[in-house]
Order: structure tokens, then C-alpha cells, then sequence
């Protein structure tokens, strides 16, 4: 949250853990590698799981395969190993008894003083899967206080037993530390920490919303009390473990509503909407804007007509007019006299782009600028002249835009298609490309960000907070639905018949696969390698090659060969996933299917039924696909609506798979789950709106911004 504040500094929760009695710089340093650095890390550890050691079941009653609690003691102890002594690499085994029966317990690889607890004689609380015998490996240990010479045991045991007979939480851990370590650190750092753990959510409303004190909802996750609920425990649903969700989320939304109020509070550029370039497109469409369209361009044009910065997503399917929009939005730019960017993901979708514009823009006069890295030499060192000119210029482009050598005179508008596929830096770094030497002060473009990856509504108030949220939910008129087949790779066959047929019929199909090159898996079918099969099938007709290893001449070759119809059949793998227009296109055939997101099928199947023919899309599934991955394909087949399919994704996948591991724009929630907590997540945002209402420069509030800094996504964020 922007430099280091002198009031945070020195704070308890963010000392290193080295200050922790029993952590040492080799522990630290393990701690370290996990993610576990400061006393707030430790403190913000909370359990994965729990486990239930209230119940003891006597020793005769133990059952392989299933983990239990008994307590027992020791009546005879051994110890060895070829290192025994010099500190680990021992074994050691016990007999205990509980009078019911006897079980053996074992330990490798222990520290020499471990053979002290395993004294005959000694009281054991003993948790661990039981295996014939039964025997016990490795049973996490809890040793009951030894009783003085001829005391009588029965007072003091009930006393004793209720002590460690209680639920124990269970963390991730390193792999050189015991969970009983971790276990231990956290609940030293819980306890030196004071009265340092605090949330953000003001006290008013903490008891409105029947919250818990942060430092109580802790201490009661990480120690839960002998009568407490283990099944709410393991669904997260206890009120203390509600407290901490509700206080990240608050956290979370409060910065992203501060970010999004920060960047609209620096001057933009107001634009007079239309323009007269952009009423003259209109004029010149061969079709009418859908509803939807409409609907969603007005809400643009709001946004551009004032002088603070536009800030909007635009969702909807494949094929519903997202580009046309932006495209209006650029001639706005362009008629106030600054350039607009727009930004893909891949060189295949910008040169779609490019092409569409061109073709569109063509009666108006307006040359579009294409700048990937591919386009190279002189026509390069042209664009980027022309962009730094002062001229106002339309330029289509990757991340090739936002290189250091790229420069705007004005950039007015910064539009990013496929905004998943990029994260928030990178859509910012564009968006500070805006040097406007013109204005007397600092101004920020407008951003339009667009995607059609269906996103639930709950994933986009995270992913896209500080965003306004538009919808073209209307497909132009005519647009047939593509009918999708489920088919097991035993079937296979039988989609390669129809699709042959359709190339007979002058058609053209998309065979996708999910590898480029063959891995350790020879059973994936790699796109490289199953070229020449493809071949054989479509004899007599050519079989294009597309892939991401390929060279940017290579590939634009294969699609316009493909464009034109040269090539009727294209093997290829996600590179076509996005911005590929081939309305004579009615197959796809998705190999492995079960090895693709929904979300991404989604957007592959949108390849295909572009023109006037009805098409289908074949999805194949692996060999071994069972349970959950075939009924993630059977949502596929059920329906076309992407909100169906988006909320399917990120039930079965969660939201970290869905939207991919280069997703730099999903924060890393600490407590919170956008699964489980989705009911929570409005409730946060609105009680966030509430405390700015009555907070505006709630930055200056060192309590507040010391509980946001605590959480792993603050830098994210970038407040």
C-alpha cells in the first residue's frame, strides 16, 4: 500500500519468526520456504482439516485402515538405527497396553530425546491409522503427566485424559517439520502477539453482523473447545471461522473499492459521444446492433462522455459482438483526437482483429496499426513513429504494446480483449503508456476490458472488483446453436465419419489437441504427432498444422490458409481458443476433452457455427475419464448458456483451475473461499461501501491498513 509506513513499523505480527521461542534460523528458514515469515503469517495459519481425538477406543476394538485415538501404556520400549545417539536417524518402538489388548507403536527417524516419552511405564494419548497387528506408524503423541510413587491414578485421570482428548487442528506444514511442531509455533505466536490481531470491520458493525473479535474467531480455530461442532469445523462454518471469512472479504472489497475510487479520482479525457466517425460505421453496418449491443455501448459512452477515467468489463458469449463495441469505443477516441490500443492475447486473435477492423474501417478512411512480435524491421520502426507522432492512431497489438519502446503521444483508450488471459499489471502497464504531453496535468485513459470466458458472478466481483461489469447476453439474429457430442474414445471413429462428411460437402473442420509434442503420456494424442493419422483419414483433402511452438509466419501461413479454404481440415491445439472467424467452419473434434477447462471448451466450441450451416462439436473423452471429469463433459453437452457453464466450472474445478495458473489478476485468498463463502462476498462489498461512505481517507487509519497489509493479496491489489 504504497511506501512503508512509520507508524506499522515495529508492529508484533510483523516481526520475523525467529523471535519466537524454539524457532531457530534453520526452522526460520523452513518457515520461510512455505510462505511462513512473520508472526502474522503463523498467526493467519489456519487448519486445513481436524482431527477428533475425544473419542478413545480401547485397544482390542482397533481396526486397520482407520485412524483412532486410544490410550495407552508403554510396557516395553526399544531403540536403534546405525545413527543412534547423534541427534536423528533413530527408530524406536514400543508395546502398550490399555489392559483391553496390546499395539506397537513405531517412529523412524527421530530425535534421540523421543526415546524418553516412550519410557515403560509412561501414559500415551496415541492418534495415527491403524494397521494389522495392529500396530500404529508414526502416531502423533500426547504423554499424560507421570503419576508420583503411590499416588491412586483415578482422581486426576478424567482430568488428565479431557486435557489432550480434543480436537487438534491439523496445518500444512514444510516437509522437514511435524504437524506438532506447527501446531506449536502457531500457538506460541498466537499467544506473543498480544492484542496486536485486529480487524478492520469497525466495532459498530462487527455487532450488527454478529461477528467475533478477530482474536477470539483465532483462538477458537486454532484451539476449538471439547464441545465443539467437528462437521461445521471441517465445512468452515463455525461463527468463528465466519468472522474471519466476512473480515478478509471486507479487507479484500474495501481496497478494491479504494483502488477503483484512486484511479478514477486522476483526471481522464471527457469525450463528446458519438463522434461523427462513429455514427458513420453505423451508417455503414450491413446489419443492425443487437439489443444487447445497444444496451452496452450507451453505458460506454456514459462512461467516456465524463472526465473520470472508464473503468468496464464487458462480458458475453462467443459471437455476441464484444469487438464491435470496442471498436465504437475507438472512434470516440479517435475523434477526440487521441489514439486507442487494443490488446490480445495472442498474434492469431490480433491479426483477426486487425483484419476485421480494416475491412470495417476501410470506407471511413482509417488505416488500423498492427504491432505484434512479429511484425518487424521497417514496418515496425513505421508503427511505432506513427504512434509517437501525436497523430491519433487506432493500433492492434499483443504484449508487445506495453514493451519499453512503444510510446503514445495520447492514448485515450486502452481496450484488453481476453482479459483473463492477462492480469491487472499487465492491463495497467498499458493503461501508463498515456504520456499526453498536451494536457496540463496527469490524465488516465479509459480501459474497456472484454472477455468471453463465462465468469460467475461471485469470481468476477473478486477478479474484476474494481470494474464496472457490462453484459452482451444476446447473440446476433440467425446465429444457430452448435449442437455438442459427448463421445468415448472408443467411438471415436464415428466423429471422424460425420466430419469427413462435412468436408465433402465443401465444409471445413477444427480437430484440437491438447499437447503440441508427445510427453511421457503416450496415450494423450499430441497434435505434432497425430498430424499424419488426420492425413490418412482426410485423404484427398489438405490437413493444415497449427500450434504455439510454430514461428509467426508459420502460423499466419496455416490460418490463412485455412481462412481462404485451402486447407479443409486444421489440426491444432488452444492457439485457435480465441479470435478465429471461419464462418465456413461447421466440426470441431476436441481430443481429450477431459483435459480442458468448461470455460475453455466454452470458447473452442465458439470456433464453429459462425456462418449459416448448423455445426457440431465432437468432444472425445480419454480413456481413463470417469466421475467427475465425465460430468464436467456432460455439461458441455447440456448446454450452451455460459453462466450455466461458468458456475459448473468453478464448482467442480474451484476458481484457481478455472481461470488457469497465468492468472495473474486472482488474488490468493488467505481464509475465505469463493466456493464456500460466495453468500458472504455481496454482504462485504456492501458493508465496505458503508465504511467508505462514512470513511473516505480511511488510508490514513493505521489500524485498518495494518490489518489489510497482513493479507497475502495487499500487494496485489496495489493501494
Amino acid at each position: 500500500m504504497g511506501d512503508a509506513d512509520p507508524d506499522l513499523a515495529g508492529h508484533p505480527l510483523d516481526s520475523p519468526v525467529e523471535v519466537l521461542p524454539g524457532i531457530g534460523p534453520k526452522r526460520a528458514a523452513e518457515l520461510g520456504r512455505y510462505g511462513l515469515k512473520t508472526v502474522a503469517d503463523l498467526v493467519f495459519h489456519l487448519p486445513y482439516r481436524y482431527e477428533d481425538r475425544r473419542v478413545i477406543t480401547p485397544v482390542v476394538e482397533l481396526r486397520p485402515g482407520v485412524e483412532a485415538t486410544a490410550l495407552v501404556e508403554v510396557t516395553t520400549m526399544r531403540s536403534s538405527g546405525p545413527r543412534w545417539g547423534r541427534g536423528r536417524g533413530g527408530v524406536v518402538e514400543a508395546s502398550a497396553s490399555d489392559g483391553t489388548g496390546t499395539v506397537t507403536l513405531v517412529w523412524f527417524n527421530v530425535p534421540r530425546y523421543f526415546a524418553r516419552q516412550c519410557q515403560p511405564g509412561r501414559r500415551l494419548l496415541v492418534h495415527g491409522r491403524v494397521e494389522e497387528g495392529p500396530k500404529i506408524v508414526h502416531p502423533d503423541v500426547d504423554a499424560l503427566p507421570e503419576r508420583p510413587a503411590g499416588e491412586s491414578p483415578e482422581p486426576a485421570l478424567a482430568q488428565e485424559i479431557a486435557a489432550v482428548a480434543t480436537v487438534r487442528p491439523v496445518y500444512g506444514r514444510p516437509a522437514g517439520l511435524s504437524v506438532g511442531f506447527v501446531r506449536r509455533f502457531v500457538r506460541t505466536a498466537l499467544d506473543a502477539s498480544g492484542g496486536a490481531v485486529s480487524g478492520a470491520l469497525p466495532e459498530e458493525a462487527r455487532r450488527r453482523l454478529d461477528l467475533m473479535p478477530i482474536r477470539d474467531a483465532l483462538a477458537y480455530t486454532h484451539a476449538p473447545p471439547r464441545d465443539a461442532d467437528l462437521d461445521a469445523l471441517s465445512m468452515g462454518t463455525t461463527p468463528a471461522q465466519r468472522s474471519l471469512v466476512f473480515d478478509e472479504l471486507f479487507c479484500f472489497q474495501l481496497a478494491l473499492l479504494t483502488r477503483r475510487a484512486e484511479s478514477v479520482s486522476v483526471p481522464g479525457v471527457p469525450f463528446d459521444v458519438p463522434g461523427p466517425r462513429a455514427e458513420l460505421l453505423r451508417q455503414q453496418l450491413p446489419f443492425a446492433l443487437t439489443g444487447a449491443q445497444e444496451r452496452v455501448l450507451a453505458q460506454v459512452y456514459a462512461d467516456m462522455a465524463t472526465p473520470c477515467p472508464m473503468r468496464r468489463l464487458v462480458q458475453g458469449d462467443v459471437g455476441s459482438g464484444k469487438t464491435l463495441v470496442a471498436l465504437f469505443a475507438a472512434l470516440v477516441a479517435l475523434d477526440g483526437g487521441c489514439s486507442a490500443a487494443v490488446m490480445a492475447p495472442t498474434e492469431v486473435l490480433a491479426e483477426q482483429h486487425a483484419r476485421t477492423f480494416r475491412r470495417l474501417l476501410a470506407p471511413l478512411g482509417i488505416a488500423p496499426l498492427l504491432l505484434t512480435g512479429g511484425v518487424t524491421g521497417g514496418v515496425r520502426s513505421a508503427a511505432l513513429d506513427a504512434l509517437a507522432s501525436g497523430a491519433p492512431q487506432l493500433v492492434i497489438g499483443t504484449q508487445a504494446l506495453i514493451q519499453s519502446r512503444v510510446r503514445f503521444a495520447r492514448l485515450g483508450l486502452v481496450v484488453v480483449d481476453e482479459q483473463h488471459r492477462f492480469g491487472v499489471l499487465q492491463r495497467e502497464r498499458l493503461a501508463g503508456k498515456a504520456t499526453d504531453v498536451a494536457a496540463p496535468g496527469p490524465t488516465v485513459p479509459d480501459a474497456l476490458v472484454m472477455t468471453a470466458t463465462p465468469i460467475p458472478r461471485t469470481l468476477a466481483m473478486t477478479v474484476y472488483g474494481d470494474l464496472d461489469v457490462s453484459y452482451v447476453d444476446e447473440l446476433p439474429p440467425g446465429r444457430l446453436p452448435v449442437r455438442t457430442c459427448l463421445v468415448e474414445s472408443a467411438q471415436r471413429g464415428q466423429a471422424y465419419v460425420q466430419a469427413l462428411h462435412e468436408v465433402e460437402q465443401g465444409r471445413q473442420v477444427f480437430v484440437v489437441f491438447p499437447l503440441v509434442e508427445e510427453g511421457e503420456s503416450k496415450a494423450v494424442r499430441a497434435v505434432t504427432a497425430m498430424v499424419d493419422e488426420l492425413r490418412e483419414r482426410f485423404a484427398g483433402h489438405p490437413v493444415g498444422l497449427l500450434h504455439g511452438q510454430m514461428t509467426s509466419p508459420e502460423k499466419d501461413a496455416a490460418m490463412r490458409d485455412f481462412t481462404d479454404g485451402t486447407s479443409r481440415v486444421l489440426a491444432c491445439t488452444t492457439v485457435i481458443e480465441v479470435g478465429v472467424d471461419v464462418p465456413n467452419a461447421t466440426v470441431m473434434i476436441v481430443e481429450h476433452a477431459d483435459r480442458f477447462g468448461l470455460a475453455q471448451l466454452h470458447q473452442l466450441r465458439g470456433r464453429v457455427g459462425r456462418g449459416a450451416n448448423a455445426a457440431t462439436c465432437y468432444l472425445i473423452a480419454s480413456e481413463e475419464c470417469v466421475g467427475q471429469g465425465y460430468e464436467r463433459l456432460q455439461v458441455m453437452e447440456e448446454t450452451m448458456d455460459g453462466s450455466r457453464i461458468a458456475e459448473a466450472d468453478l464448482r467442480i474445478r474451484g476458481p484457481g483451475e478455472m481461470l488457469g495458473t497465468r492468472q495473474a489478476g486472482l488474488p490468493a485468498l488467505r481464509v475465505a473461499s469463493l466456493l464456500r463463502d460466495s453468500c458472504l462476498l455481496e454482504l462485504a462489498r456492501d458493508e465496505a461501501r458503508r465504511f467508505l461512505d462514512v470513511n473516505p481517507v480511511w488510508t490514513a487509519a493505521a489500524a485498518v491498513r495494518r490489518a489489510i497489509d497482513h493479507y497475502p493479496w495487499a500487494r496485489h491489489v496495489g493501494l
